[in-house]
């Protein structure tokens, strides 16, 4: 595969056309409907599951992402570890290509950055995700129907198992460290399902003081799912690179084998001494 690199961001007032770009034109390109969102299994990465966005040209297809861990995937890829939302990297593809965002493209894209950025409250967010916000809603984009679609149609066993997560919060180092822990067997016991864990790490962070926060999910077919945020400059990309993962630098993810108590002893001995170190801790 052939890989861009975008390093650094273009600031708010140069080009906000990618610099990787430039290299994919040509006459084998053509402009085509900006792709939506899928998930795949990347090898390599025990599993993790990887949001990206396939764009279908004419000879080649290529894959924009934001994630660290890069692997052959059978496309041209181009790459921006330091972006706050894939999504952004989808809207800058469209520019570069000439496709216009019609409401159809506007509506997946809103939900990737807002769900990347955790509804614009995390230190990534710039001007410019603003700006590219306003153009999808200008696109036809409301965004309280998208959160009312991701947020507000909870089930009783989701509610259930956000309760449960909730209760095994615990805090640590001076209370900017917040963990908790979902097993495989409390999914049957909430009526919940495996999804119903995505964004129960986002609701710990409501703690005070807190500055990273680590979720534990068992996984139906063993081992755990980590999720990690930070609100410093603890970077969660470099920590669940540790763990065979990666993702932005306020939010990751990897994968563990192994029993709930061995997975926890190893991940957060790790991220104590990161968040120790990043904020000069005793």
């Amino acid at each position: 595969s052939t890989v861009f690199d975008k390093t650094p961001i273009p600031s708010a007032s140069t080009s906000t056309i990618s610099p990787g770009f430039n290299h994919i034109g040509g006459s084998n390109l053509a402009p085509a409907p900006v792709g939506v969102p899928q998930t795949i299994t990347s090898p390599g990465t025990n599993a993790v599951k990887v949001e990206i966005y396939e764009i279908i040209f004419l000879k080649e297809k290529i894959i924009l992402f934001v994630l660290s861990f890069c692997h052959d995937l059978g496309a041209t890829m181009y790459k921006d570890y330091q972006a706050e939302a894939t999504g952004h990297l989808v809207v800058q593809a469209a520019d570069a290509l000439g496709v216009s965002l019609t409401r159809k493209s506007a509506v997946p894209l809103f939900a990737a950055i807002a769900t990347d950025t955790g509804w614009f409250r995390f230190g990534s967010v710039t001007a410019d995700t603003y700006r590219v916000i306003a153009r999808l809603i200008d696109a036809g984009v409301v965004p309280s129907e998208i959160y009312g679609d991701l947020y507000e149609r909870d089930t009783l066993g989701r509610l259930k198992l956000r309760g449960l997560v909730l209760s095994r919060t615990t805090c640590e180092l001076e209370g900017t460290l917040v963990h908790t822990y979902v097993r495989k067997e409390d999914f049957e016991a909430m009526g919940a399902l495996p999804s119903d864990t995505e964004d129960a790490i986002n609701l710990t962070l409501a703690v005070e003081g807190t500055q990273a926060a680590v979720i534990f999910v068992g996984q139906i077919r063993g081992g755990y799912k980590l999720s990690f945020r930070s609100r410093c400059e603890l970077d969660c990309n470099k920590v669940a690179q540790q763990f065979g993962g990666g993702g932005h630098k306020a939010a990751a993810g990897a994968f563990q084998e192994g029993p709930l108590e061995e997975v926890q002893e190893r991940v957060l001995k790790v991220v104590r001494e990161e968040l120790r170190a990043c904020l000069q801790l005793d």
